[in-house]
């Protein structure tokens, strides 16, 4: 839960559908437990297309997290080095963007 929203930050993450359980492991491991998942959105990457189709199959994820600013250094480290363990995971996008005001 996000107390001190001084120097808040929102964390945007986009991944194939297939790697949910593995980044909601990594936010538990951190103690994140309030974030939003926007499922079976379609979209595109370097694989082609995800519309969720048998010409097109697979989905994209979603994850909307709003962090402190001491968390999302080491969050988003953390997420940035899970991308690159697996060659499979190149596709995942995260972003780290300032939070002028929250309530």
């Amino acid at each position: 839960m996000l107390k001190d929203t001084e120097g808040a930050k929102y964390i945007r993450i986009t991944c194939h559908s297939h790697l949910h359980d593995l980044i909601v492991q990594i936010l538990d491991n951190f103690g994140e437990s309030e974030y939003t998942t926007c499922s079976r959105v379609c979209g595109t990457d370097a694989d082609g297309r995800h519309f969720g189709t048998a010409v097109w199959p697979g989905n994209e994820e979603v994850f909307s997290i709003l962090v402190s600013g001491a968390l999302a250094r080491p969050l988003f480290d953390k997420l940035v080095e899970f991308k690159k363990s697996d060659p499979a995971y190149a596709n995942m996008r995260i972003a780290v963007i300032p939070v002028e005001r929250c309530g």
